[in-house]
């Protein structure tokens, strides 16, 4: 073999090293892949309760009543239990038919009912406090 032949193949030869060199050291090109999640973020579940009249005239000897009603808001779902503040001595109050529930989707409540005895002495105002509280929920 001729000596041009010689180098020209040795040529060859480093280019053909150095070109699968530099390919074979080449980080091969990153594969990525993305998808998008949506989050909407809503009001914490809570609820609300009213009482059916603000406003009860009665006398000594006779029983009040009175409904309370829970509504869920942002799909709420719990244990209420419901109590009464304020009656005064001597008066009885009963709530029916039990002082504690499970509000789901549909409003619910309790009727509460209050006795006031045969008692002068409790003649005049009495500011009575209806309180839900919830502490299992969703």
């Amino acid at each position: 073999m001729k000596n041009w032949m010689k180098i020209a193949l040795a040529v060859l030869v480093m280019i053909v090293v150095g070109v699968v060199g530099y390919f074979i050291g080449q980080t091969p090109p990153a594969i990525v892949k993305t998808a998008t999640v949506t989050v909407e973020v809503r009001p914490s579940p809570t609820f609300n309760l009213v009482v059916s009249t603000e406003n009860i005239i009665t006398y000594p000897n006779r029983t009040i009543a009175f409904n309370a009603l829970c509504t869920g808001v942002n799909q709420f779902a719990g244990v209420i239990k419901i109590t009464l503040a304020g009656v005064p001595a001597g008066a009885t109050a009963e709530i029916l038919p039990s002082d504690t529930f499970t509000l789901g989707l549909e409003p619910k409540g309790v009727q509460i009912n209050v006795t006031f005895p045969d008692d002068q002495g409790l003649v005049g105002t009495h500011t009575l406090t209806v309180t839900a509280t919830s502490t299992t929920y969703n």
